[in-house]
Formats: structure tokens, sequence, C-alpha cells
């Protein structure tokens, strides 16, 4: 008969942990502040946002790969650095067609 091989299964963060990698990321990339949660410690819109792409089944890294991309298009640019937010990278129909603009 078969060998049982016990298989050890990683842990993954909940779904606000990873969140706030994210914006940590998003921060440390573009020089801002955005907050993952209120002075009251409840999750911000923009942390929601990424929670919500999340469960879809996105991952830290493809959250990652959208914003270092759309940096790079748009972090020098006067008129399009400021789309470099939370509202606009992770709006679920903008997110999608940002994932699909990945190499």
């Amino acid at each position: 008969m078969g060998e049982v091989v016990e298989i050890e299964t990683q842990k993954l963060p909940p779904f606000t942990e990873r969140a706030e990698q994210v914006i940590e990321f998003l921060n440390k990339k573009t020089g801002r502040r955005y907050p993952a949660r209120n002075p009251q410690g409840i999750a911000t819109s923009s942390l929601e946002l990424i929670i919500m792409r999340i469960k879809e089944g996105y991952t830290v890294e493809d959250c990652k790969s959208v914003i270092a991309k759309k940096w790079r298009d748009w972090g020098h640019d006067e008129k399009m650095y400021k789309f470099v937010s939370p509202q606009t990278l992770f709006r679920r129909s903008n997110f999608e067609r940002y994932i699909g603009e990945l190499e």
C-alpha cells in the first residue's frame, strides 16, 4: 500500500492583512500615505477595495504588479500620477483591465 505523506499547508494571512501589505507597497512606491484604517481602527474604503479584489482570488503579487505597472506608466506624468490611487487601481472594472495589461 501507498505511504501516507503529510502535506504541510501554507497558511495565508487573512484578507485584511494581505490588503494591508498592498497598501503599504502602494505607499512606498508612490511616497504617499493612504491609510489602511481610520483612527478608530476601521478599514478605510481604500482597504475595502483591495480586500474585495483579494476575495475574488487575486493575489498580493497581482496587486503589487498592477501598482508597479501603473506607476511606471503614470508616475512621472503630471496629469496621470494622481490616478495611482486605491480608488482608481482597485475599482473592479479598472483592476480587471490593468491585470490584462500585465506581461
